[in-house]
């Protein structure tokens, strides 16, 4: 099992998605939700952009075809719709603290002749075996009825395939400015009769989608990012997860919230879910804030849906989508909350996984392992090294107990301390703070934990206690905060607190 990677700090914060966003158009009128609502937001991905043949030219852009060793520059490009100007698109984001990530997949395709490059791509691949090969030598082709079938798939086994793969690719990173990559598939290698440059199927399959993944980060900037799907023991050193398409309903959480803890314990720290499910009916209103809230304390944080063909009303899972839905506009507020408790404990976050890297110490790490006596089919775990939580993934919970790790651990909610063992009824998420402990935070602008907050730097520091640390002096020679907070209480459903400037 490899390291992982750390995430960069702004992978940590709030993800927003959609499969239907398939225009620029419509990605401005994101951002302009976005910023009307005052909602935080670190990273968007657009899925549909693509030309759905070579995958790394912008749909409707018009260029002169290149031989297929050589790479496209911007300059050789002409935008028009759905995608005129890709460049201003992303300086926008940048400009409100929003990273770009484009979908990608291992395949080639061409499907028509409106514009030969595809055809130029797969022949000059061809040549140099670039592809993923059949018994007899010829070139595989993923079979009828399989995702993405009759189109070939890159053979990331062999060197040059990759460099050429990914040097396609590279203008979108060193020119445009994207952050980074959505590589989704890796699981295309079907079939006893097909082979890599490394042997056969059988024996690739699972490695595989690392070498895709490899390929990819090797044209990112520093602080770029992948998120992916399938992988394997070392795919954790290359990329960030989520568990997979799921429906809008309770079985679905409760199902993510298990996959992204076993694969936590398995050596893949960095997971996340599509909130409140990916596919089908819009979720409830009482699952959508249910899930928004537990995400707050899961290593990614995304929102995602699936694209319905445009229906109206739409199938987005944005928070504005959702209100209009059942009228309802408290369901922004909510998650403007916790989307900004999400920015406020990202230092927390950022630490705990600079540390998950390090040790190999599961961000979220099951509690039954700490204290036996916990029921696995609960799902209560660690969320760093202190925070406790207990989700609420059923839509009628019943009472449910939770044996907390050694020492006093503070209520997030309600300021109240417990130890030992803990029942908790109702159908809340139920978060527990280390008593003692000092939580690294970005101090929202009006200092409450709820506060809006749109920045995810370390300004403060939370000491979980209702006493001021001894040791402050400490604290400001090691940290970057400047303020120090205790608890006094608690206030509109969070603990109340209580700032002061570190001296």
């Amino acid at each position: 099992i490899s390291k992982p990677c750390t995430p960069p700090l702004w992978a940590l914060g709030p993800w927003l998605s959609a499969n239907q966003w398939n225009s620029q158009k419509k990605v401005m009128g994101v951002l302009d939700e976005t910023v009307k609502n005052n909602l935080p937001a670190t990273a968007l991905v657009i899925e549909a952009w693509a030309d759905e043949q070579t995958f790394y030219i912008f749909n409707g852009a018009q260029y002169d075809p290149l031989p297929g060793e050589r790479n496209f520059r911007l300059a050789n490009f002409r935008f028009h719709e759905p995608w005129p100007d890709p460049a201003e698109m992303i300086r926008k984001l940048h400009e409100k603290g929003i990273r770009l990530l484009l979908w990608q997949i291992p395949v080639m395709k061409c499907f028509d002749d409106s514009n030969p490059q595809p055809a130029i791509d797969i022949r000059y691949g061809s040549s140099k075996d670039y592809f993923v090969k059949k018994e007899d030598g010829s070139d595989y082709r993923i079979p009828p009825a399989r995702w993405h079938e009759e189109n070939v798939v890159v053979d990331f086994y062999n060197d040059e395939a990759a460099k050429w793969w990914a040097s396609k690719r590279e203008y979108l990173i060193k020119e445009l400015g994207v952050d980074g990559f959505k590589t989704d598939g890796g699981e295309h290698l079907w079939g006893r009769e097909t082979f890599t440059a490394a042997g056969s199927a059988a024996m690739t399959r699972n490695t595989y989608p690392e070498k895709y993944y490899q390929a990819s980060a090797s044209i990112l900037s520093e602080d770029g990012a992948l998120f992916s799907r399938a992988g394997y023991t070392r795919s954790p050193a290359y990329s960030l997860f989520w568990v997979g398409d799921e429906d809008s309903t309770w079985e679905a959480l409760r199902d993510n919230i298990t996959a992204g803890l076993n694969v936590s314990i398995s050596g893949n720290p960095f997971w996340g879910w599509d909130i409140a499910g990916f596919s089908g009916e819009i979720p409830s209103a009482k699952l959508y804030r249910r899930s928004v809230e537990l995400a707050v304390f899961t290593p990614i944080f995304q929102l995602h849906s699936e694209d319905p063909g445009d229906p109206v009303p739409s199938s987005e899972r944005t928070p504005w989508n959702i209100s209009r839905a059942y009228d309802d506009e408290s369901i922004i507020d909510y998650y403007r909350r916790f989307a900004s408790l999400r920015m406020t404990l990202s230092p927390y976050i950022y630490r705990e996984s600079l540390h998950a890297s390090r040790t190999g110490r599961p961000l979220t790490l099951p509690l039954f392992l700490i204290e036996k006596g916990n029921d696995p089919e609960d799902l209560s775990y660690m969320f760093g090294r202190e925070i406790v939580v207990s989700p609420a993934v059923d839509e009628e919970m019943k009472v449910r107990k939770v044996i907390l790790p050694e020492g006093e651990w503070v209520n997030l909610w309600s300021g109240e301390t417990y130890s030992g063992t803990v029942s908790i009824h109702g159908n809340r998420n139920e978060v527990y703070l280390r008593k003692g402990s000092i939580i690294p935070v970005s101090v929202p602008s009006d200092e409450r934990l709820f506060g809006t907050n749109c920045s995810q730097q370390e300004t403060g520091l939370l000491h979980v206690g209702n006493e001021w640390p001894k040791d402050i002096g400490e604290l400001k020679r090691r940290g970057k905060a400047r303020r120090m907070a205790r608890i006094i209480g608690n206030e509109q459903g969070i603990i109340k607190i209580e700032w002061r400037d570190i001296q």
